[in-house]
């Protein structure tokens, strides 16, 4: 990237990022009260970068100032038009099946719970998806369709402790290398993963009511990730790809759709472990049951 003219002050740290790739790169010193020159991105050549200004001194350093922003019509924007020109757009998609000792149904009666209460949802998931899923969120508006699809049958691990998850943290490090951070809403019960493992969170939202249904036919071999360019192999249970969504045939259903919002994909953090009391009360859960009261209970 062309790098602004450095001076010898400590008012905090300019970073230039790419809005299409997620490449970041340090410019210099702040503030800056001239507009930048006309910035490139060093690792994919894209227009699409914004300019941020982290002020130093004490206090949060998850807000930075943005100095500069492509502007509707420009590069940004050519980027996302030259993909629905195509039919090709970015999207999270994930497998899903039964968790936590709890089947596809039950944990879907949850979810909604969930959106009912509080209008988003936070799934978790094993796979790590990288700082590029809170990139094209960003370049796409704030926002990214998230296409869940169901597994067949599963084998359930027996004798496996279940965790409900209290807290999280971005993927992605601010200024001062520093990670975003905070608790996980009072309505949301991510339960799964291990303290043993990193575990993460789609923060999702929905307008219409969770429900296992059929979108059509998805074919995640037509679809290449963002991350490599190839196909997602035939293991992997969640990617960030850019594609068609829409296939004529394919080995898996789109089940639901959803979007992804602030702050989109994150790290799980301060993981307690539910006894087995607890996790009966989960299971026994259903429709029109006091959902913030159960979720209270679990995570004191």
């Amino acid at each position: 990237m062309t790098r602004l003219r450095r001076d010898r002050t400590t008012w905090g740290d300019i970073e230039a990022i790419c809005c299409d790739c997620g490449y970041s790169e340090e410019l210099g010193k702040g503030p800056s009260t001239a507009r930048p020159p006309r910035l490139r991105c060093s690792l994919c050549r894209s227009r699409a970068v914004r300019v941020e200004w982290q002020l130093a001194g004490p206090g949060p350093k998850n807000k930075p100032i943005v100095i500069y922003s492509p502007k509707p019509g420009s590069a940004a924007k050519e980027v996302a038009a030259a993909h629905v020109a195509h039919g090709m757009t970015k999207f999270i998609w994930s497998l899903m099946g039964q968790d936590a000792g709890q089947s596809l149904d039950e944990i879907i009666i949850r979810k909604e719970a969930e959106r009912g209460t509080g209008q988003t949802f936070w799934w978790g998931l094993g796979t790590g998806l990288g700082a590029r899923v809170e990139s094209a969120a960003i370049s796409n508006g704030g926002t990214l369709p998230a296409l869940f699809s169901a597994l067949g049958n599963q084998k359930q691990t027996s004798n496996q402790k279940t965790y409900v998850w209290n807290g999280w943290r971005s993927v992605r490090k601010g200024r001062y290398r520093t990670y975003s951070h905070g608790s996980i809403p009072e309505h949301a019960l991510v339960l799964g993963g291990s303290p043993d493992r990193a575990y993460y969170g789609l923060v999702c939202r929905c307008d219409t009511e969770l429900v296992l249904g059929d979108h059509g036919p998805f074919d995640p071999a037509q679809c290449r990730t963002v991350a490599k360019g190839v196909a997602p192999g035939r293991s992997q249970r969640a990617a960030l790809l850019t594609g068609h969504v829409k296939h004529p045939h394919g080995p898996y259903s789109i089940t639901f759709i959803a979007h992804l919002v602030e702050p989109w994909f994150v790290r799980l953090t301060h993981p307690k472990a539910l006894s087995a009391a607890e996790v009966a009360r989960v299971r026994q859960y259903k429709r029109g049951d006091d959902w913030l009261g159960l979720v209270k209970s679990l995570r004191d």
